[in-house]
């Protein structure tokens, strides 16, 4: 919430800035936002194992019973042998740093590359009251915000014509959020786009800094 309430305090200040530099602004104070959705994301799946790690446990268990016998069948699929299923060791509230260290060995947060892959993980791997609000967002437009978001960030910061084509794909469509749509954008459009105002006279920025708020409080209400 820091972060958001820093980025609207520096987009507030620069409204008196000359039409090139808020643009400018927009993309740093964008760009700042959706690294700050992946901190929170990140932080927030492993509060939520932190809290109840049954599911994750089972999760884990399953997943590597399931390679066990797969590789066992290929090597030893002549013998009459069985395996034991594999027993993580781990307790029903384990630390967040503990978590941290199974989770995010790299330390480079735990990564989802759209609102579908996390509301899937979490499905597999947290308790059923913590996935439950996940996938709530993906009725309530969640999906679309966090989509473009990381998608107009990949263009920030990669201009890769693969970055730009996914970016339109997500922009031209938002069929929940008609204010935010655009067919085609350039990587030296994003600013343009960004400080562009609404039908309800708020730049295309504050859209995107309100949903995220909206969208973090429903996952900690």
């Amino acid at each position: 919430m820091d972060l958001l309430t820093s980025g609207d305090s520096a987009w507030q200040a620069s409204q008196s800035a000359q039409t090139a530099r808020r643009r400018t602004v927009a993309e740093d104070i964008f760009l700042r936002l959706v690294v700050g959705w992946e901190m929170f994301i990140s932080e927030w799946f492993i509060g939520c194992i932190n809290h109840d790690a049954a599911r994750y446990k089972q999760s884990f268990e399953r997943r590597t019973n399931n390679w066990l016998q797969a590789e066992a069948q290929k090597v030893y699929g002549r013998y009459n042998v069985t395996f034991l299923p594999p027993t993580l060791t781990l307790g029903r509230y384990p630390s967040v740093n503990e978590i941290r260290d199974l989770l995010d060995p790299g330390e480079r947060n735990i990564e989802f590359v759209d609102l579908q892959a996390l509301a899937t993980r979490a499905s597999e791997e947290l308790a059923p009251r913590y996935a439950a609000r996940v996938s709530a967002l993906l009725g309530a437009g969640a999906g679309e915000i966090v989509d473009a978001a990381l998608a107009i960030r990949n263009v920030l910061a990669h201009r890769s014509r693969r970055a730009v084509r996914e970016m339109n794909g997500c922009v031209g469509s938002f069929p929940s959020y008609p204010m935010l749509r655009k067919d085609t954008m350039s990587s030296d459009g994003i600013g343009t786009y960004l400080v562009a105002r609404t039908p309800g006279g708020e730049a295309r920025l504050s859209v995107f800094r309100r949903e995220f708020e909206r969208i973090a409080n429903l996952l900690v209400p």
